[in-house]
Parts: structure tokens; sequence; C-alpha cells
């Protein structure tokens, strides 16, 4: 049967004039004979055009919801700004009404400001685990943050103290104010030998490494101000610096000790400095031999390899010890005698030789002596 030429309409709209055998345009395949739909490039195109404008249709979608979201939050600021404005103004109106002071409504505000603040109340039990002018900073601090009062400082002061603070405020008698707790407080804790003590303990440190060369510094000048005298900006920095190593003062020879700023700068620079050289030497470490730590646990006990390739240390210190040791002698462990000769060992099996008693005289020995003619003579 001859091929029949048909006429059909693509997705494009165009009409094209194909030849294919006997298609079944109703979708069922015919068993007896195959389809050969012919599929055109315009037909690839338009569907990728239809995917393409989905997908943009989708990102306007989700475009619109997230102006609609961000419109949402809008209108929800606007809204506790406002209730914000009104409250504002209320308080401002009941300011002249009788029995409301405006001192009352800006207690309570500030109340208000800094109930969420967080901040505790110091604990000092004796002057050598806490500086008493800094405990008294931290009670003021306290006090000026919570708008405390000054009838109620002595009854926090008096949950504060512990141990012997606590003995001692309760054997205290006619302290009415926190200025007279405070006079008191410091003639009893922090008494002149308290105060040279004090200070000869932060003349005395050293900087260990702990943390960074500026931040000792500053955290050793901070302490500078609970002195009694007062030391000079000269007196401090000198001290201070006394306290790094020698490379440290090294660097900080040339610089003005009355220059606070510039000794932190150059102290900060050196932090750098030195963190780099770290880096620098952990980096040399890890690409040098990097395969090293997994051969040594995969080749340090392996009796499969030879001796020379296993992996031990080849330290001096290791090569030229006095005793054996897996890395100077292998069979080091071996009861083979043949094998583990470093150090004879005393046979057991047996009794030891019989010792002669004192010292062997020359008597026992046979004495020869080398004549002119080239031949022994026996002397004894």
């Amino acid at each position: 049967m001859a091929d029949e030429e048909n006429v059909y309409v693509t997705k494009s709209g165009r009409t094209t004039k194909q030849k294919f055998k006997n298609y079944n345009f109703t979708g069922k395949k015919d068993q007896n004979q195959s389809t050969n739909m012919p599929v055109l490039p315009d037909d690839r195109v338009t569907e990728r055009e239809a995917a393409r404008a989905r997908e943009i249709q989708e990102e306007r979608e989700n475009l619109n919801r997230m102006r609609q979201q961000l419109e949402d939050e809008r209108r929800a600021f606007e809204n506790q700004r406002a209730e914000r404005q009104q409250t504002v103004q209320n308080i401002e109106t009941n300011q002249g009404r009788p029995g409301v002071s405006a001192e009352e409504i800006s207690t309570i505000i500030s109340n208000v400001q800094n109930f969420n603040i967080d901040i505790r109340m110091p604990k000092f039990t004796n002057e050598s685990e806490l500086n008493p002018m800094r405990f008294l900073e931290g009670v003021e601090r306290f006090c000026r943050v919570k708008n405390v009062k000054d009838d109620r400082k002595l009854l926090l002061i008096e949950n504060a103290l512990e141990g012997r603070a606590s003995l001692w405020f309760e054997m205290q008698e006619g302290i009415q104010n926190y200025e007279e707790f405070k006079k008191r407080f410091l003639e009893e804790f922090y008494s002149v030998p308290a105060r040279v003590k004090f200070q000869s303990e932060w003349v005395e440190r050293r900087y260990e490494g702990k943390d960074s060369l500026q931040t000792y510094f500053y955290s050793q000048r901070k302490e500078t101000k609970y002195f009694i005298p007062e030391l000079t900006d000269y007196e401090i920095n000198y001290k201070i610096i006394r306290q790094y190593p020698a490379w440290i003062k090294e660097n900080l020879a040339t610089i003005d000790k009355k220059n606070t700023t510039l000794i932190g700068q150059t102290l900060a620079d050196l932090d750098e400095i030195r963190d780099e050289r770290k880096r620098d030497q952990k980096s040399f470490r890890e690409n040098y031999h990097p395969a090293a730590p997994k051969m040594k646990m995969i080749n340090a006990y392996n009796p499969n390899l030879p001796y020379r390739f296993s992996e031990r240390d080849n330290s001096r210190y290791r090569r030229e010890t006095n005793y054996p040791s897996q890395s100077n002698y292998p069979r080091f462990g071996n009861r083979r005698e043949d094998q583990n000769n470093q150090f004879r060992m005393p046979d057991i099996r047996f009794p030891p030789p019989v010792q002669p008693y004192g010292f062997p005289s020359v008597d026992n020995f046979d004495v020869y002596e080398n004549g002119q003619d080239g031949r022994k003579r026996h002397l004894n």
C-alpha cells in the first residue's frame, strides 16, 4: 500500500505537509502497524517557551506574596509606633493632674526601661577574694541602674555580704546610711596593710601568655584605679611593661611611657605578628609531611615491614640513649640469646663460677719475656 500524503497543523500554528503511515488520530495505537508522528524543531521551541513562561509566572507569584508579607509587617510596625506615641501622650497629659508629680512619672519610666537590664549584685566575703573598692563600685552601679533609694541600700548590702564580712556587718552598730557603711567598710577591709598587699601582688605579676598582650595591659591598668594613693600614667605603664618577657620590653623600649594609646597599639601589632608566626609554623608542620601522622600510626608496630622502613624516632637523644628501645634496638624484648645480646644477662640455670678470695697473686700467672732472638722466655 502506497504512503499517503496528509496535512496537519503544528503547535506553532504552521501548516505542514508530511508523509507518514496510517497514523491514528484517535490516540490508539494500531497493533499491526507502527505510528511515526513527526516532531518538528518549532514544537520543541514552543514547549521551552511555555515552560519558561510558567517559571516566570511562579516567580511573580512569589514576589507578590513577599510584597504582601512586607506590607503586613509594615502595618504592624506602624500600629506599634502609634500605640507607643499614644502612651507617651497619656503620660504627658497625666503630669499636670493633681497627685502625680513629674518626678514620680520619670521614676516609673526609668524603672520600666531598666527592668530588662541584666545586672547582678556583687557578693563579698573578704579582701583576699575581691577588691573592696571593686565591690563598692559594683554596689553603686547596681543601685544606680535599678534606681534603688538610699533607705534600701543597706538591705541590699546586708544580703550581698557573706562569711567574715557578714559577721562583721552584724557586729556593727549605728550605721544609718550608705556613706557611714562605706567609711567603716574601707577601714576594715581596705586598710593600709591591705592596700600595700594589693599593690605588691600587682607589681609581682608576670605575663604568662594566657591572654593577648594588649588585653593583659588594659586589665592591669584597670586594677590601678583602686590604688591609694593613685599612680601616674608613667608609673603604671612602666611597671606593667616590666611584667612582660624580654622581647616585649625590647619592642617597647623606645616608646614614651606616658603615651598609653601608643603602647596599646604597639602591643596589638605584636599580637598580630605572633599570631601570624603561629599560623605559619602550623602550616609548615602540616604541609612539610602531611602523611607522617598517618604513616606513623600504620607503620609504628608493623612486623611485616623491615626495620629500616618503619616509623621510628631518629632524635639524637633516642639514638644515644644507654638503654634499648624500639627506636634504637628493634629486637628488644626478644628472649632469644643470639638476637638479644645488647645486655648479657646471667644464666640462672647454672650456679655462678667460683671466685677466688682476696686479690690474685702474680705467682698464680705465667710471666713471659720477649728475648732478643724473638723468642719468649718463661720468668717464673
